[in-house]
């Protein structure tokens, strides 16, 4: 089988390969960004929303523009936003990739579910009280 682009899957040196082909992604992105085997996150501290809107759109073009040189395929489906605050009244972002990417208010990421809120509560009920409960 030949392999166009990316990383022969199941490898010794599959994760290796990986992590030097994907080292560029992060070049021009002016947020923050987070790696994590084919995860990635970005992270944008804000005081001023359309600041925000700016510099996550214009990262989400510059990831795409890579994606496309590199011929990398994103799940859009599982692309989405969560925008943390503790504010009653949330700003909303306005984010494209792609399509417009949906916000959610709780999203399960390496196993820990983030709330909008900040709140630990949701991830308490799904992930460790009923293990403590367990028979």
């Amino acid at each position: 089988m030949q392999t166009n682009a990316g990383v022969p899957q199941g490898s010794v040196l599959g994760p290796l390969l990986f992590l030097i082909f994907i080292n560029d992604i992060e070049n021009e992105i002016k947020s923050d960004m987070t790696l994590f085997a084919d995860d990635c996150s970005l992270i944008k501290p804000y005081y001023d929303l359309n600041v925000a809107n700016i510099c996550l759109n214009s990262d989400l073009v510059k990831i795409g523009n890579w994606a496309e040189r590199w011929m990398v395929n994103f799940n859009f489906a599982k692309t989405v936003f969560i925008n943390f605050s503790n504010k009653i009244n949330k700003s909303s972002l306005q984010l494209v990739f792609n399509n417009p990417v949906v916000e959610v208010f709780e999203h399960k990421h390496l196993g820990l579910t983030f709330s909008s809120d900040m709140k630990w509560s949701k991830h308490m009920h799904i992930s460790v009280l009923p293990k403590l409960f367990k028979n």
